[in-house]
C-alpha cells in the first residue's frame, strides 16, 4: 500500500483516484500538475480489491509516497474510508475542477461513464446547473458494450466500424431491451453492420440528449470526458 511521505522530504505527489460504476483509475501527479503515472482497470464488482491492485501497482512502480489522496466516483465513501483518504469529492465537483485546468473556457461538460451520465452548464467557469441521467442505460457505456458483445466484438471495433458507414441506420425505439429486435430487422431489411454499428452511437446520443438536455442549454467550448469519450465514433455523433 503507498503511504504518506513525511512533510519534509521535498517531494509534492498526489493521488486521484476515482471508483465508478464499472471501472477504477488511479492518478500520481506532481506538485505543478504533470501526469507521473496512471492505471485504468474493471473492477468487475469488487471496487476495493481493484483499488488494492491499483495502490499496489503505484508503489511496484516507485510511487510508495504522496503528499494527499483525494478519490472521486460512485464508489468515493467506501474507498475514501477504506484509504483514509484526505479529501473525497463527488463527481460533478471533480468533473468541474478538472475542467478548469484542461479547458479553462470550456461551457458545457459532457460526461458519459459505463453506467452514469451527466451534463454540467458552466457559467463564467462556474457551475451554472447540472443534470444525471435517469435509471435508463440507453445513454451511457453500457449499452455500446451489449451491442458490441451482441455483434461479437468490442467497443472499441464497434466505433471503428461505425466510421466506415456511408450513412448511419435509424434505430426508432433505442430502448436496450429492443435493440437486439431492431438490430436484425435492420440487417434483413439490408443494413450492413458499418450502418448499424454507426445507428447505435447516434442513439446513444439521442437518448442521453432525451435524458439530460432537455431545459439545458448546451453551448461551446463543449468538454467531452468519460470512459465513452474514447471512442471516435461516439464524438462524431
Amino acid at each position: 500500500m503507498v503511504g504518506r511521505e513525511r512533510p519534509n522530504t521535498g517531494k509534492t505527489m498526489y493521488i486521484g483516484i476515482d471508483i465508478g460504476s464499472i471501472s477504477a483509475k488511479l492518478v500520481v501527479a506532481g506538485g505543478d500538475g504533470d501526469i507521473l503515472y496512471a492505471d485504468y482497470r474493471y473492477h468487475r464488482g469488487d471496487p476495493v480489491g481493484t483499488t488494492g491492485e491499483l495502490c499496489r501497482g503505484a508503489r511496484d512502480t516507485g510511487f510508495a509516497r504522496y503528499r494527499s489522496l483525494c478519490v472521486t466516483g460512485s464508489g468515493r465513501n467506501l474507498i475514501g474510508d477504506c484509504l483514509n483518504a484526505d479529501l473525497v469529492k463527488n463527481e460533478i465537483t471533480a468533473t468541474w475542477k478538472a475542467s478548469r485546468t484542461l479547458l479553462p473556457e470550456a461551457e458545457s461538460i459532457i460526461e458519459i461513464g459505463g453506467q452514469d451520465s451527466k451534463l454540467i452548464s458552466l457559467d463564467d467557469g462556474e457551475i451554472r446547473d447540472f443534470r444525471l441521467n435517469s435509471v435508463c442505460a440507453a445513454g451511457t457505456g453500457a449499452f455500446i458494450e451489449q451491442q458490441s458483445h451482441r455483434l461479437g466484438i468490442t467497443p472499441m471495433e464497434l466505433s471503428t466500424l461505425a466510421l466506415m458507414a456511408a450513412r448511419p441506420a435509424r434505430f426508432t425505439g433505442r430502448c436496450t431491451v429492443f435493440v437486439e429486435t431492431e438490430m436484425i430487422n435492420l440487417q434483413q431489411r439490408g443494413w450492413d453492420a458499418e450502418s448499424i454499428a454507426a445507428g447505435l452511437f447516434d442513439a446513444v446520443s439521442e437518448n442521453y440528449l432525451n435524458d439530460l438536455g432537455s431545459g439545458m442549454n448546451i453551448t461551446g467550448p463543449v468538454l467531452f470526458c468519460g470512459g465513452v469519450s474514447e471512442m471516435e465514433a461516439m464524438r462524431r455523433s
